[in-house]
């Protein structure tokens, strides 16, 4: 965050996505600090695809694959279970 904030200049504002969160320390800072930052995490992300009628992996899929298709497709689809992250399961 601090390099997007260190890069900013007059009159330019900064968007920072990611697929994960941001901790409260990040948020805090970019709005007490007024800094022209549009943060963008994962649930804001899964909020506008339910919003809009996409609201599970199949649907998400074909969603992308309409939009983005594809003329190469992947050898090896891998789908990572949350198991394996126990950090995650805790939120």
């Amino acid at each position: 965050m601090s390099r997007l904030i260190s890069r900013i200049r007059h009159r330019q504002f900064g968007v920072f996505v990611t697929l994960s969160y941001f901790g409260a320390q990040a948020y805090k800072e970019v709005r007490d600090d007024g800094h022209p930052i549009v943060m963008v995490c994962g649930r804001d992300v899964v909020d506008t695809l339910r919003q809009n009628g996409i609201g599970d992996a199949q649907r998400v899929k074909a969603w992308l694959d309409s939009r983005f298709p594809s003329t190469v497709k992947p050898v090896v689809d891998m789908t990572i279970p949350l198991r394996n992250f126990p950090a995650l399961h805790d939120e």
